[in-house]
C-alpha cells in the first residue's frame, strides 16, 4: 500500500454506484491520480492516471473482511509506461 502512495499521492476515488445486500456492500468507482513515483519498474511520468474498478466487499459486525475487486489492469499498465501490458498483466492497479 505504501508502494501505490508514494507513486499517486493525490490519489482521489470518485464513486458512482454503492448497492447494499445484507452483509453485501457494491461499488462501482474511478480513481485518478498522478504518476508521480516509481510504481514496480515503472519510473515517474508526471502523467494523469484514471482507471475504473468495480468491487464487492462483505461486512461483518461493522468490519470489512472480504474484497473482491476488478480493476482495469491493462489500461493502467499502459498509462503508466506508454506499453501494451504484457500476458499476465490484468487485474493491477
Amino acid at each position: 500500500m505504501e508502494l501505490h502512495r508514494s507513486a499517486f499521492p493525490d490519489k482521489h476515488t470518485e464513486i458512482h454506484d454503492i448497492v447494499a445486500d445484507d452483509e453485501l456492500v457494491a461499488c462501482r468507482c474511478t480513481v485518478s491520480a498522478t504518476h508521480t513515483g516509481k510504481y514496480f519498474d515503472a519510473d515517474p511520468t508526471g502523467k494523469p492516471v484514471i482507471v475504473r474498478e468495480m468491487m464487492f466487499n462483505r461486512v461483518r459486525e461493522g468490519r470489512l473482511c472480504e474484497t473482491w475487486a476488478m480493476t482495469d489492469g491493462l489500461g493502467f499498465y499502459e498509462q503508466i509506461t506508454g506499453l501494451p501490458a504484457p500476458p499476465g498483466v490484468d487485474n493491477l492497479g
